[in-house]
């Protein structure tokens, strides 16, 4: 039985509250359950927030339907949608154990690197009020997710059940990005522990992707609505077909989704923008090739630095690769500071 939901009090909290006020009954309550009361981690999931395998599933198609259908009326979105993951996640620091995707985005839109994320977070903000039974940190993990199903990129498995965060986390590079971007998003990847050079050609090559199918779905809408169709058209059967539910550990439900038909028509996650990155390397008479001048000045640094380069060389080349690490680094990033909470038998 679900006993609290996104802007209830947690069953960490609710027992810390009965541990320590409680004195006869003490002991044989800290027997039965085993929460971390005291714990450095900021990113608290409860593996039965929302109920029993069945309902977790429902509850998840719920959530990635209500993404999808934001998604439909606003192409733009895809990338952002993977950088609104990255920024609440990226405030996790390996030192101090702090941040993690816990939700606190939502408290640090006013900080200039977090800025122009806001009218895309208010998309979450609607959803949340639409269903409000998933917190809002599930959310913003979920739709990098729904934006990779869209996509077609490889299955990404995803823990459900985080504690909304009710604070901001620590600034960083990214939120301050007093340097610019891709540097920004290093020093992040580096605060949080993880291989930095790798993460941000890997996340940059994702999103120049996304943005370029963005800017296609545009012109082609301009296309679309001169001939009267509708913009629901460029999906595919809107029919959702999810699983795999896998056990792991007491309690422990991780949730992997696979939608065979969410997909835009004609798109295929891939990593052609990294390999025209290169090829404007090697033809700098056509520096402009296939790329937008706003996109193209972001992603010269993976060019002119050899710690970048060397990665975007090596996934130019290796396409599968490309795929399935992306996917496990932004499963990767939505586990940063974890810690769990069940229940022991």
């Amino acid at each position: 039985m679900r006993i609290w939901k996104s802007e209830q009090v947690s069953r960490r909290t609710f027992v810390s509250k009965i541990l320590y006020s409680t004195l006869g009954g003490g002991l044989a309550i800290a027997s039965a359950f085993q929460f971390p009361l005291h714990s450095d981690a900021e990113v608290f999931f409860d593996t039965d927030r929302y109920g029993d395998r069945e309902i977790t599933i429902s509850t998840i198609n719920r959530l990635k339907q209500t993404l999808r259908n934001t998604l439909s009326k606003n192409l733009n979105l895809l990338p952002q949608y993977i950088q609104l993951a990255l920024h609440d996640a990226l405030s996790y620091s390996v030192q101090t154990k702090k941040g993690g995707l816990n939700g606190s985005l939502r408290l640090e839109l006013q900080r200039p690197g977090n800025a122009f994320l806001s009218s895309c977070y208010q998309t979450i903000e609607d959803a949340h009020r639409s269903y409000s039974d998933v917190g809002y940190a599930d959310y913003i993990a979920f739709a990098g997710a729904v934006v990779m199903d869209i996509i077609g990129a490889p299955r990404v498995k995803l823990q459900v059940g985080r504690e909304d965060a009710s604070e901001p986390d620590e600034e960083n590079q990214l939120s301050k990005q007093d340097v610019s971007y891709p540097y920004a998003l290093e020093s992040s990847f580096q605060q949080a522990g993880l291989e930095a050079a790798r993460n941000t050609v890997l996340f940059l090559g994702a999103l120049g992707f996304l943005s370029q199918v963005s800017e296609q779905f545009a012109n082609s809408k301009e296309t679309d609505e001169e001939q009267g169709l509708e913009s629901s058209d460029i999906f595919d059967n809107p029919e959702l077909t999810y699983g795999d539910v896998s056990q792991k550990g007491k309690r422990t439900v991780a949730v992997g989704t696979q939608v065979r038909k969410l997909k835009l028509p004609g798109i295929k996650f891939n990593n052609q923008f990294l390999k025209k990155l290169i090829a404007q390397k090697n033809n700098n008479k056509n520096k402009s090739t296939n790329l937008q001048s706003s996109t193209q000045d972001k992603y010269l640094v993976l060019l002119e630095e050899p710690r970048f380069l060397e990665y975007v060389q090596y996934y130019a080349k290796n396409d599968q690769k490309f795929k399935s690490d992306f996917v496990d680094a932004y499963r990767d990033i939505t586990l940063l500071g974890s810690k769990y909470e069940t229940l022991k038998k």
